[in-house]
């Protein structure tokens, strides 16, 4: 497989394999996306993880998707940002949630 900054990059280089598939990616998960913000009424879509390494090839697509498919969008159009910084935030969260106990109790593993 393609890492995926190695992917994000050939996605921008121009039309190709890697665009194609952000293009389907962008068409199906608008689709999906759309179906959560009807149901859930929210305001903001926050792409994280690797697909925040390539929110801004998807953003043009999901835009489109939504504004043909929330019911709301007539009026309002939910937001699609990029989160910062952390490619796998779920693994960052899990690593940080095992380290509490050390963090709030560091005097019971230094003796250990």
């Amino acid at each position: 497989g393609t890492a995926p900054a190695q992917f994000a990059q050939e996605a921008r280089s121009g039309p190709g394999p890697a665009r194609d598939a952000v293009a389907r990616a962008a068409w199906a998960l608008g689709i999906a996306l759309a179906g959560v913000v009807n149901v859930l009424d929210i305001p903001a879509i926050v792409l994280g993880g690797h697909l925040g390494q390539v929110a801004d090839l998807l953003r043009p697509d999901l835009e489109r998707q939504l504004r043909r498919r929330v019911l709301s969008a007539r009026w309002v159009v939910p937001t699609i940002e990029a989160a910062d910084g952390d490619p796998a935030p779920g693994a960052t969260g899990a690593a940080l949630h095992e380290l509490a106990a050390v963090v709030d109790d560091p005097a019971r593993w230094v003796g250990a």
